[in-house]
């Protein structure tokens, strides 16, 4: 039986890996589809025919559905028409890809892992962190988080790649590997920081005593730089020709969009809220961006937290490099694959999402499962290392249990956006679109309540406004519908869709000189005649 595992040991662990994240996440895969994925899916009409390919690569990710936005990712939606010829509108097909290209990141982490530093155990325990652990629901359990799978798939499957072909056309491979991840996440603009942390510790640990330092450098450099190059042309054309990428943050504070210092504090105030995730992965929930405060000082309680975390782990760093450099590998991959949503040289979309956790996870597991396998190592007795490995059997159950339970969270609107309430009661957002769900339900008086709150918790808002005299309209009380309308356009002169639903409700109501007096200011508004 002994000979057999070790025999085998690999292909046990990649179905040990796989069978634990299908225990997971099986119970995702009848859940309904909602929230951002009506504007990239369910609503997009571009991914429902063909014949609007060529729109996929020249608008947004949302215009399908009339929604314009800065995010740029035809590969995204490429896979969503896929999808959507394949198997239509039902959720299963969607979640079960989700959950595919996951379970296939997981599979790579493991193989790079064990590539690099050949250590069979920790990069195990690491891949089935990574694969199991609840936080990666955000991005794997919602249909719209598939571009954290897909673009992080294509990135380890480049990486590995790099560090072990040697096939003469291997960079060309990985070039298109990278164009392709380009093309489904933003992020992925990280990806020559992947290249050149495997290309140092490939060095680190294969040709540390044969390739001096700095011809290592010149070497690597040369290896590296076509993937920069792809990475500074995509930059450029992002922040010109596609979508401009610095309109994403429209809705940020100004103190945040300003200052690339104050944005390195923010990112350090919320550096320990990340390692909670990680620890204690409980009471997860999406709306974690409402409600932070900006720090205005390096003195504040969170921010000096947040910075003896970044000393901590940069001092395990850096004495880990000469005798145990694997750890010096785990602290760099987590703060790299940080990097691009630490917002501090472009600012975020969001301040804290559970899923900007996604890929940084692998360092941090990483490191965890180095620290276990010394510690199983060290421990003299079987009997005591049978108890570590139950242990650790145990501490993967109750993770596969809470992702399983995390799971429910995203099973319908109406959960998702009960269950974010409880922790975020006053976030007009997460009201409204509950209002929404409620709404689409039939359930008029509770769409009503819930509509009311959000205005109550954000006035200034033209949405909820509207909403609310959408739901008026519907229900034939169209006095009521003209009031709202009218109030949304107030708070929000340039809102244009309460102009078109007042022309519409005047128009269908007969009110002809209204209706047109309606169209006149929307011209008026926009500049025509």
């Amino acid at each position: 039986m002994k000979a057999f595992i070790q025999q085998h040991a690999t292909a046990l662990i990649i179905i040990g890996i796989i069978a634990a994240g299908i225990a997971a996440y099986a119970n995702a895969l009848p859940n309904e589809m909602f929230f951002d994925d009506s504007q990239g899916i369910t609503d997009n009409a571009y991914i429902k025919d063909w014949k609007y390919l060529p729109n996929l690569f020249s608008e947004s990710l949302t215009s399908g559905s009339g929604f314009v936005s800065s995010y740029w990712r035809p590969l995204l939606l490429i896979i969503y028409s896929a999808e959507w010829h394949l198997w239509g509108n039902s959720p299963v097909g969607f979640h079960a890809v989700n959950i595919f290209f996951h379970l296939a990141s997981a599979t790579l982490v493991f193989f790079l892992l064990r590539r690099l530093f050949q250590k069979i155990g920790p990069a195990a325990i690491a891949a089935l962190l990574f694969a199991i652990h609840p936080v990666q629901t955000e991005a794997v359990t919602y249909v719209s988080g598939l571009g954290d799978p897909l673009s992080l798939f294509l990135m380890l499957l480049g990486t590995y790649g790099f560090v072990a072909l040697r096939s003469k056309w291997k960079y060309a491979a990985i070039l298109a590997l990278f164009v392709l991840a380009l093309m489904t996440k933003e992020r992925s603009v990280v990806f020559p920081g992947m290249l050149l942390l495997a290309d140092l510790f490939m060095w680190r640990t294969r040709d540390f005593s044969l390739v001096p330092f700095w011809q290592f450098v010149k070497q690597s450099a040369l290896r590296i730089t076509p993937f920069a190059l792809l990475s500074g042309v995509y930059l450029y054309l992002r922040h010109t020709v596609l979508l401009n990428i610095s309109e994403g943050t429209p809705n940020m504070p100004l103190e945040y969009l300003a200052s690339a210092a104050t944005r390195a504090l923010t990112f350090l105030s919320v550096l320990p809220d990340y390692f909670s995730f990680i620890f204690a992965p409980i009471g997860l929930h999406m709306e974690r961006s409402f409600g932070i405060e900006i720090p205005t000082s390096f003195f504040e309680p969170m921010v000096l937290l947040g910075t003896v975390i970044t000393l901590a782990l940069g001092g395990l760093g850096i004495w880990a490099w000469k005798k145990h450099p694997a750890y010096t590998f785990g602290v760099l991959w987590f703060f790299i694959m940080m990097f691009p949503v630490s917002g501090i040289l472009s600012p975020v979309a969001g301040i804290l999402y559970e899923h900007y956790l996604y890929a940084p996870i692998i360092g941090i597991a990483f490191i965890i499962g180095l620290g276990a396998y010394w510690l199983y190592e060290k421990i003299p007795s079987r009997r005591g290392r049978i108890a570590l490995l139950g242990a650790g059997a145990v501490l993967a159950i109750l993770l596969i249990v809470q992702t399983a339970s995390q799971n429910t969270y995203w099973k319908d609107g109406i959960t998702f956006y009960t269950e974010t309430l409880r922790y975020v009661p006053q976030s007009s957002k997460m009201l409204n679109n509950l209002g929404m769900e409620y709404a689409a339900a039939g359930n008029f008086i509770q769409a009503e309540e819930a509509y009311r709150s959000a205005i109550h918790f954000s006035p200034s808002s033209p949405i909820p406004l509207h909403n609310l005299g959408n739901l008026y309209y519907e229900t034939g009380q169209l006095e009521k519908a003209v009031a709202l309308y009218r109030a949304a356009i107030q708070v929000s002169p340039k809102s244009v869709l309460p102009y078109m639903a007042l022309h519409r409700l005047y128009r269908e109501s007969g009110e002809t000189e209204k209706a047109e007096q309606v169209l006149r200011d929307l011209r008026l508004l926009n500049g025509t005649n």
